[in-house]
Parts: C-alpha cells; sequence; structure tokens
C-alpha cells in the first residue's frame, strides 16, 4: 500500500497519491497545479498514475488534473455535484475522508494543522459540530470565514472549464512590459533598499506568499517579476497556483533607483504623538481586537490597494505596521505604488510597542 500525503503550506492545501506497488497503479488525489512532484514519486515507488480523484471543485488553487489528462492521459472522477464541464467520471458520496485543507487555508477557519483524523475524532472535538441547531451552525461557520481573495471566481472558473495545459516558461525581460505591474519577490529589507519604481512587493520567501500576492496584484494586468532566478521560479509556482496563469516574465538586472526607508518603533512613538503621522495597523480585525495602538487607524494590508485607489485622507506620511513586519511591507509598497508616501515598521510591530495598547470586544 502506497499513501503518500503532499502538503503546501502556503495554500493550507494537501494531495495525495495512493497507490498498490503490487499492482502498480496509483490515483492522485487533488493535485496540485504543480504536478511534476507526484509523477516523480509515482516513478520512484514504481506505479503508473491511471487516475485523478478530485474531492470537490477547489477555489483557493489551480488544480493539476488538467495536465494529468492532456499530458499523460489519465481520466478523473470527481462528485457529480462539482458542476464540473471537462471530461470525467461522476462520484457520489460513501468515501473515508483525509483533509483537502488544512490550517493556513483559505476555505475555512479555525482549521486543525492535524495531517489527519477519523470522523469520530471530529464529531467529538471539531467545533462546528457543537453547535445545537443549524441556525447557530450556519452563524458561526458564515461569520468566522477568512477573507475571499479577488482569485477566487478564477480559479474556481478554471478548475472547473476546459483542461489547463502546463504553463510556459518565464522569459528574462530587459524592460517592463507595457501596461505591466511589477511584483518584486525579495526580502522586504532588499526592496527597501532599492527597487523598481512603482513595484509591489510580496516576498516569495515569507509566509502565504501567493495569498497575499492574489489580494493586492491588480487581476487584469501583465505580472513582471523581479527577484533572483530561484526567487522568480518559486514565485511563479506560487502564482500559478492561484489562478495567475499568463506571467509576462521577469526582471533581475533592471534599475533599482526607488527607496523605502523604513521607520522603528522609537520614531512612530515620537512622531505619531506630535500628529506628524497617520499610523495604519494592517491586521485582520480579530488581531487588533486582542490589541491596538491608540491614533492608529486599520485598513487590512488586503484592502491597501483599494485603500489607496480611493484615497487616504489627512494628506500625512503613513506608516504601516502589523505583528512582525511582513504584511506592513506589502501594504507599503502598495500604497507608495499608487503615490501615497507610505513606509512600514519592518522588525518588530504591535507587540513590541512600549507604550499603551486597546484592546476591543466585539458584542454578537
Amino acid at each position: 500500500m502506497i499513501f503518500r500525503q503532499f502538503v503546501d503550506d502556503d495554500l493550507g492545501c494537501a494531495s495525495y497519491l495512493i497507490g498498490c506497488a503490487d499492482g502498480g497503479t496509483a490515483v492522485v488525489v487533488d493535485p496540485a497545479y504543480r504536478i511534476e512532484h507526484y509523477l516523480a514519486e509515482a516513478e520512484k515507488r514504481g506505479v503508473r498514475v491511471v487516475r485523478v480523484l478530485e474531492t470537490h471543485t477547489h477555489a483557493d488553487h489551480v488544480s493539476g488534473h488538467g495536465r494529468l489528462a492532456l499530458e499523460h492521459g489519465v481520466p478523473i472522477s470527481v462528485h457529480s455535484a462539482a458542476g464540473a464541464t471537462f471530461p470525467h467520471d461522476p462520484l457520489a458520496d460513501g468515501v473515508e475522508i483525509y483533509p483537502g485543507h488544512v490550517a493556513g487555508s483559505l476555505c475555512g477557519a479555525g482549521m486543525s494543522s492535524k495531517a489527519s483524523s477519523t470522523i469520530g475524532f471530529e464529531r467529538r472535538f471539531n467545533h462546528a459540530l457543537t453547535k445545537p441547531d443549524l441556525e447557530s451552525f450556519v452563524s458561526d461557520v458564515a461569520g468566522s470565514l477568512p477573507p475571499r481573495p479577488p482569485t477566487i471566481d478564477r480559479v474556481v472558473e478554471l478548475n472547473r472549464g476546459p483542461f489547463v495545459a502546463a504553463p510556459e516558461p518565464v522569459g528574462r525581460l530587459d524592460r517592463i512590459a507595457e501596461g505591466g505591474v511589477v511584483l518584486d519577490v525579495r526580502s522586504p529589507d532588499e526592496f527597501a533598499a532599492g527597487h523598481v519604481p512603482g513595484a509591489l512587493n510580496v516576498p516569495v520567501g515569507g509566509s502565504s506568499f501567493a495569498t497575499k500576492a492574489g489580494f493586492v496584484l491588480p487581476l487584469e494586468r501583465p505580472i513582471v517579476l523581479h527577484g533572483s532566478v530561484d526567487e522568480v521560479d518559486a514565485a511563479a509556482v506560487g502564482l500559478r497556483a492561484v489562478g495567475f496563469l499568463e506571467l509576462a516574465g521577469f526582471l533581475t538586472d533592471v534599475p533599482a533607483t526607488e527607496r523605502m526607508e523604513p521607520v522603528g518603533l522609537d520614531e512612530v512613538e515620537r512622531r505619531l504623538a506630535t500628529g506628524e503621522i497617520d499610523l495604519v495597523d494592517v491586521r485582520e480585525a480579530d488581531e487588533r481586537d486582542r490589541g491596538y495602538i491608540p491614533g492608529s487607524r486599520h485598513i487590512p494590508y488586503r484592502l491597501a490597494r483599494q485603500a489607496a485607489e480611493n484615497g487616504l485622507a489627512g494628506g500625512k506620511p503613513v506608516v504601516t505596521i502589523c505583528e512582525s513586519g511582513a504584511r506592513a511591507a506589502v501594504a507599503a509598497s502598495v500604497m507608495a505604488a499608487a503615490g501615497i508616501d507610505a513606509r512600514p515598521v519592518l522588525h518588530g510591530g504591535v507587540h513590541d510597542w512600549r507604550g499603551e495598547t486597546v484592546a476591543f470586544r466585539r458584542c454578537g
């Protein structure tokens, strides 16, 4: 018996290679768009992938079922209620379940990081199953869902529709494509030291890269990547997983003339007290409720582009802050690209604040 779990920690998604070594066959369950690791594992184990099993139509990542069908002739099975328009064999209920999503996935809230479980364990300990009636269950589930990224509709349609073929290699560019947006995938410190004017910064080495990029990138513009070859390769995998299939190319040696000097907490404290800056807390609402800096405003990093496009009131220089600097860097780059004087607190965050913080408890 072959049972191999693959977990994408960046997206919080799990997929599986399940097979029989004696029979020489295997199936892939919920494949990611990057299928090479399944094929390598199957070859290593001496089995041939003979079917794809999709547990549902995925909304947070592009599936690899199309590539397995187009490149290797593998048939696909999916539930009859999935609304799939590609060739498939319909399934009905009645399967023992391993998770297709774990902690970090956008498909649920309060999810466990356990890689496997049992129905009995979930019936006893899963908080969603402790509700006394349907109304309270729906209220709890609907009220705790994570933010919905703009890429979801695109991903769902890609996964329901015609097969998605293998991507073209990302080519090197000597200039920015017309109408393109530069996504700088280097570290926040490298970005701060010098970047292409107007670039957005989402470090590929940070957590939840693809999710963060999906929130801040405009869906309609060509994407030009900036970083090392290894960083660009990793970024391309993440972006394609959330539906950004058409990448214009990448830059490695371009004039990086723009600077973004980080702000220290001492400077924040001094300038906030004198009213010189607009301090923007870019964490999520539940994080802010547990403690925030008096006088700060709340704009989650994922809404920075909309806020910048709609104009930030006051006209003061903006300083962004979060828990550790990662989301503050993303938000500041998005605001700066929109023409706002924005700088991040890179090394530190709200919990390092030495002054007073305020907690907030919501009713209902």
